[in-house]
């Protein structure tokens, strides 16, 4: 563990010598994952402290103890689903921000190419398999406070946030991005805002030490901007840069829980139809399944009959609804008394080759005689419809293929979830 207690650094200077203190900010134990700061995490930690072990003034705390801490100097550990704090501070930058870390990605807004973690091929992507992460290092001014700083370190696994750490630690890597700094004149500028994307290692969920690189690095100081990308970073292909984002209440599993659907910050007009809801979830909700799953060859696209049965729980062989035994008991019952009630005063004649019981009522009531595909292919051009008038006719939201079915027009690693609600 290197400490560089005798080497200066602008990224470290004001940490050091400000009298308002240093507070490193936990992930919260009621994020995302709920079981509180990973090994990862806490190793990530123990790097920093050990930096910062004898200034007076450092405290450790999580998100919810923070309180008016809030304005001195601040370690943000973990991404704004993890560290409440993180998400404020995003917030506050957006402005700023050319990367934007999402669900197992980091988005390059500049470049407008994405870094995802490596897996051993074929296996499942858990953080044991885990081969390649990447960590974002964030420093700039902290908006909670005055003339304090914020450093901010993130990965999309635990490893990427460790990698985070010892960028900002390790001699060599400080020593590379000061003499960046150096080159740009950057160095001097105290209220830059400064990126920098790491990329690392791992082996059975340790980090590589030695392996550690830095990708890019972006130094913001209105009105300048420098910018360096690794070779490997620059032949990156880019992805057409239109981000979709799902807003949830509660679990997300009933087309009620979509409150809001919005591409590029805009909100697209289909509040009013809960198909359209359900059918746009749907596609997104399988799109980043598929594009995070270990093995997958379906390159996001879907069937109608898959489709009909997630938006609607309709058995793509029977088209029968799918309501629970219990249910459907009740709803047969009420249809054979109500029948049955009306024979008797005259009102319904049942043909004599009729038996008005459940099975009647199961095979030949309770099921759709529509065409599935059809009623998909009216929703599909009705959302389709609504996206051009919204973003132009160039823009096409939902792709069609014959014999695959359909799907977004959306780069998935750019479809995030959002769920403020949930607790």
């Amino acid at each position: 563990m290197l400490t560089l207690r005798n080497t200066s650094s602008f990224l470290w200077d004001h940490f050091l010598n400000d009298s308002a203190g240093t507070t490193i900010v936990l992930p919260s134990s009621r994020g995302e994952p709920k079981h509180g700061i990973s090994p990862r995490d806490a190793c990530a930690m123990a790097e920093i402290y050990a930096r910062l072990q004898h200034i007076t003034n450092l405290d450790v705390r999580t998100p919810e103890l923070l309180g008016r801490d809030i304005k001195r100097n601040l370690i943000l550990l973990g991404g704004p689903k993890a560290n409440p704090v993180t998400k404020e501070f995003y917030a506050a930058h957006k402005k700023e921000l050319t990367f934007r870390l999402d669900d197992g990605v980091i988005y390059d807004g500049e470049q407008h190419v994405i870094v995802i973690p490596g897996y051993i091929q074929e296996a499942t992507h858990s953080i044991e398999h885990l081969v390649v992460d990447y960590g974002l290092v964030l420093y700039a001014d902290n908006p909670f406070g005055s003339s304090t700083k914020v450093l901010h370190l993130a990965g999309i696994r635990g490893c990427g946030t460790l990698a985070a750490a010892l960028a900002v630690t390790d001699d060599t890597s400080l020593h590379i991005i000061e003499q960046w700094l150096t080159t740009w004149h950057a160095g001097g500028c105290e209220h830059s805002f400064m990126e920098i994307l790491v990329k690392i290692r791992a082996r059975q969920g340790t980090v590589v030490r030695g392996t550690l690189s830095i990708e890019k690095l972006i130094v913001n100081h209105s009105p300048k901007q420098w910018s360096w990308a690794s070779t490997n970073h620059q032949e990156l292909q880019p992805v057409t840069p239109h981000q979709l984002s799902i807003t949830l209440n509660g679990s997300g599993k009933k087309e009620s829980s979509v409150e809001a659907i919005t591409i590029n910050g805009q909100e697209l007009n289909c509040a009013r139809s809960p198909d359209r809801r359900r059918l746009l979830y749907a596609l997104a909700k399988h799109s980043k399944e598929d594009f995070l799953a270990a093995r997958s060859e379906t390159n996001g696209w879907i069937m109608p009959s898959a489709l009909a049965k997630e938006m609607w729980n309709i058995n793509a062989e029977t088209g029968a609804l799918e309501l629970s035994p219990d249910l459907r008991r009740v709803v047969a019952d009420s249809i054979i008394t109500w029948a049955r009630h009306l024979s008797k005063k005259g009102q319904l004649k049942l043909d004599k080759k009729i038996c008005l019981d459940h099975h009647y009522v199961n095979n030949n009531i309770l099921v759709f005689d529509h065409d599935l595909k059809k009623r998909i292919t009216d929703l599909v051009y009705m959302i389709n419809h609504d996206a051009k008038a919204t973003f132009g006719n160039d823009f096409h939201l939902i792709e069609a293929q014959h014999g695959c079915g359909y799907r977004l027009n959306v780069h998935p690693a750019l479809i995030s979830f959002t769920n403020p609600g949930h607790k």
